[in-house]
């Protein structure tokens, strides 16, 4: 029987899995990881690169690579969300047909599906190369809140790709069947889902081979990027108050950030600000600034965005007096550290 390839495809980091003596397995890509950077680049030299070879170079060719493209899939021009991103990615985003979106890439314009379908043909490729055979069929999860247009064009993009595409299946229903819920009997669990590039929350209602999706909430920009961001931010500022010179003025090469090895002492910081596209010409007395020495001012940096994901937590759910801690059997969530950091902090908010 024919493989059925089971594909997150993420705004960050994508990954795929299949069924193997009936539990899922994730399979490792070509260059022997387990998630592969939702990004895709023409270089300098007109090759298309996908992944994290499309990645390594963004910071030096910035306008033709392409990341993020899942906050635009099957959006229109005028979609708020489509307007702030047009604003601070460092990609052109144009107006296309019947108020549809384009991205620019080598002097060519894309649809956010073709952009998607370069990613789902590449795990396509390696799933294949990894298993020794053809894989014709696949399953894709989108976020709960993607409506009719955003989950059509996400199958688009599967079908460009050389998929049959199965099912377009909600991530938090993919991780309720993942985690075994398909076998339990009347349960309400939370789904936690803070990614990269944004932060969804589902109430899923389990029944006898049922689930129900009960309530949603999330921002399709927040995630781990907007962390990375804030600092980011936070360190223009200071520099700009210690050496007079505001370094969000100087050309900037891109916003992908790959922050998790962070290290936020003296000696690193001028290789922090390349990493987010800032040129630093010479030697800019970046030495001068002592920055996060201690957890309180980046507990102080982030506090912004703990808040919004905690009111997001809320507004989740359609009962305002539900408790996350009490009301729920189950919460099965990607990032567990940040999840138990929330949880001290909403103690924190209510004076416990």
């Amino acid at each position: 029987m024919a493989k059925i390839l089971g594909i997150d495809l993420g705004t960050t980091n994508s990954a795929m899995a299949i069924i193997e003596g009936g539990q899922p397995k994730i399979i490792e890509n070509r260059e022997g990881a387990r998630t592969t950077p939702s990004v895709v680049a023409i270089s300098k030299s007109g090759e298309r690169l996908v992944g994290i070879t499309a990645k390594r170079q963004a910071i030096v060719n910035p306008k033709n690579t392409i990341f993020s493209v899942k906050r635009l899939i099957g959006r229109r021009f005028d979609d708020p969300t489509v307007q702030h991103d047009k604003k601070t990615l460092p990609y052109e985003i144009v107006k296309g047909s019947s108020d549809s979106v384009e991205v620019v890439m080598g002097e060519k314009r894309y649809r956010p599906e073709e952009i998607s379908s370069m990613i789902l043909a590449k795990l396509k490729q390696d799933a294949e190369e990894k298993l020794g055979e053809k894989i014709e069929e696949a399953v894709i999860t989108c976020p709960a809140y993607f409506d009719d247009s955003q989950r059509a064009a996400t199958k688009a993009a599967g079908e460009i790709a050389g998929f049959k595409v199965k099912r377009i299946l909600p991530e938090p229903t993919a991780a309720a069947l993942a985690y075994g819920f398909d076998k339990r009997k009347n349960e309400q669990i939370l789904v936690y889902d803070f990614g990269g590039g944004t932060f969804d929350i589902s109430i899923l209602e389990i029944g006898e081979n049922t689930i129900e999706v009960k309530g949603i909430g999330g921002d399709t920009h927040l995630g781990g990027d907007d962390f990375d961001q804030r600092i980011i931010n936070y360190l223009i500022d200071e520099y700009k108050k210690q050496e007079g010179i505001d370094l969000s003025k100087i050309k900037k090469t891109g916003n992908i950030s790959d922050l998790h090895e962070y290290n936020a002492y003296i000696n690193s910081i001028q290789d922090t600000f390349s990493y987010h596209g800032l040129e630093t010409h010479g030697n800019l007395l970046i030495a001068n600034i002592t920055l996060f020495k201690g957890h309180d001012r980046i507990h102080h940096t982030a506090d912004m965005i703990f808040h919004r994901r905690i009111n997001i937590n809320k507004n989740g759910y359609p009962d305002p007096d539900f408790n996350i801690e009490t009301d729920f059997q189950k919460i099965v969530h990607h990032h567990t550290v940040a999840f138990l950091y929330e949880i001290q902090l909403r103690n924190k908010l209510a004076g416990k």
